[in-house]
């Protein structure tokens, strides 16, 4: 999933990581960074912030898998952290 989106990269900024995983704008992303609150893992790689690919899938799948269903109890939705 998240490996094919990033074309084979190790790394991605985290603006890159929060906008796939978690569909914020870079200025969230910044704000979050900046509070200490993201949730994804940062490493340092010659002196620059980044997230490890396999991070980002990890967090992915560690998301309840949510499922809606209509008034007859037919599922709807089924999708990792819907909320």
């Amino acid at each position: 999933m998240s490996e094919n989106y990033f074309n084979g990269r190790l790394t991605v900024t985290p603006v890159e990581a929060a906008s796939f995983a978690l569909n914020w704008s870079p200025r969230t992303t910044y704000s979050n960074l900046s509070r200490g609150k993201f949730p994804i893992p940062l490493v340092k790689v010659n002196g620059r912030w980044l997230v490890r690919v396999s991070d980002v899938h990890n967090f992915i799948t560690g998301l309840p898998v949510v499922i809606q269903t209509n008034n007859q109890g037919n599922s709807l939705v089924k999708e990792r952290g819907a909320i």
